[in-house]
């Protein structure tokens, strides 16, 4: 029988509750009725001489009669009462089952009504945030393989074009051709390193080492990969530690990664003799990092979307697009995934691209 009643509509498991509870109360008291009350009265009429025997039928008759009209009246009242809780409960559950059913379906612009403070409230609140971020991630996605897609596109199409004028002979071979190909090659193996790089940062996101992390060496380190570059340029790089900013919680080899994309960064924008500087300041509970350049500096229109997977940015004064990169993206996930945040703001000359950090316990 509880294995039927567990299978039944959720509605019909309330109102089954509600009248088997509203059942033993009534046989309870009828029970203590018998028991109790006639002891009570037996002995009652006992004292004052009276025969029990009509007394005491009258009055058990009469308190079954009170306790059988209460119980009906009471299980009257819970079920109307009952109806109207239990439609609170279960028509937001039939909601979220329809509407999932919907989502497995293929829809995704969907929202449970009734968000409250109630478990079923909360229910429904979690359903939509769900959904929300189901569809904000294949939005994602869809934008991801766009992009990547045209990314790739370009290069290829213009190595085709070489290869097939070189084929026809319309175009006699050349050292300047041979270079064009040979960039464009670079351009397509920058944009697969660099997605092999996202999902390696995605993965790494789920297999961080936290450890007590002495900053300055990971700066070092970063400008260390850089050092061709930056001499290359003819940059100077320094870097400045505020007082109890040496130690952080993270793991180093993936802020290393981070430092080493925001110098890459910095550097690509700052023109040759340029100077960057990394600094690292503290406020309660976190250290941020800041890399700082006093270069060409970020469009104010680009400010929100600078860490958006293949953002496509634009030089100052400006209305076309420009180069494409994962290395800011790449950036955020990894952050984050330290529990800090990622911003950037660009005020005169140069930018200024800072993370945050939780800060060594005691």
């Amino acid at each position: 029988m509880i294995r039927s009643i567990r299978e039944m509509p959720l509605l019909w498991q309330i109102w089954a509750l509600h009248f088997i509870t509203t059942a033993f109360v009534v046989a309870a008291v009828c029970i203590a009725v018998d028991h109790y009350g006639a002891d009570y009265l037996m002995k009652i009429m006992k004292q004052y001489h009276f025969s029990p025997t009509p007394l005491h039928a009258m009055f058990t008759e009469r308190l079954h009669i009170l306790a059988r009209g209460a119980g009906c009246l009471g299980a009257f009242a819970g079920a109307v009462l009952g109806f109207f809780i239990s439609q609170g409960i279960v028509r937001p559950l039939q909601e979220i089952v329809t509407l999932t059913e919907r989502v497995s379906a293929g829809e995704r612009v969907l929202k449970v009504s009734g968000e409250n403070r109630t478990e079923v409230g909360r229910l429904a609140r979690a359903f939509n945030e769900l959904v929300a971020k189901l569809h904000a991630r294949e939005q994602m996605e869809k934008s991801l393989i766009t992009n990547v897609a045209h990314e790739l596109r370009t290069p290829l199409t213009n190595i085709r074009g070489y290869l097939e004028a070189l084929t026809d002979e319309v175009l006699p071979p050349s050292k300047e051709i041979f270079c064009s190909l040979h960039e464009e090659t670079l351009l397509l193996t920058s944009v697969v390193d660099s997605l092999f790089a996202l999902a390696d940062a995605d993965a790494a996101t789920k297999s961080l080492q936290l450890t007590e992390v002495d900053l300055p060496s990971v700066v070092a380190r970063a400008i260390s990969i850089c050092r061709p570059q930056i001499e290359g340029r003819n940059l100077s790089v320094v870097a400045r530690f505020e007082p109890e900013t040496e130690l952080v919680i993270g793991d180093a080899d993936r802020l290393a990664q981070v430092l080493r994309n925001l110098l890459q960064n910095a550097i690509e924008h700052t023109s040759d003799g340029g100077h960057v500087q990394v600094v690292a300041t503290r406020s309660t509970g976190t250290i941020t990092v800041a890399v700082e350049d006093d270069g060409e500096g970020i469009d104010e229109r680009d400010l929100p979307s600078v860490f958006d997977r293949f953002f496509r940015g634009r030089r100052r004064g400006e209305s076309g697009a420009k180069r494409v990169g994962l290395g800011l993206a790449i950036v955020k996930e990894l952050v984050e995934a330290h529990g800090g945040h990622v911003g950037a703001d660009s005020r005169g000359r140069g930018a200024r691209v800072w993370f945050t950090l939780p800060e060594r316990d005691g």
